[in-house]
C-alpha cells in the first residue's frame, strides 16, 4: 500500500486495526493545509473538461 492510501485512509485502517496506521514521511500536519473542492454534476463531459483544463494551467 503506497503512502498517499495510508494517508488518506487513516481513519478506516485505525477502525479496522484499533491502532494507527504509520504516517509517511512529509505527511504531518497535512490536516491542517488549505483543502480545495470543486462540486459538479452527474457529468462525465464537465469533469472532463476539468481535469483537461487544469492539465493546462
Amino acid at each position: 500500500m503506497s503512502g498517499n492510501c495510508l494517508a488518506k485512509f487513516a481513519d478506516t485502517i485505525r477502525e479496522a486495526l484499533d491502532r494507527d496506521p504509520p504516517r509517511p514521511a512529509g505527511y504531518d500536519g497535512i490536516e491542517q493545509l488549505p483543502q480545495k473542492v470543486v462540486v459538479f454534476d452527474a457529468d462525465a463531459a464537465k469533469v472532463k473538461a476539468f481535469i483537461q483544463q487544469q492539465l493546462e494551467a
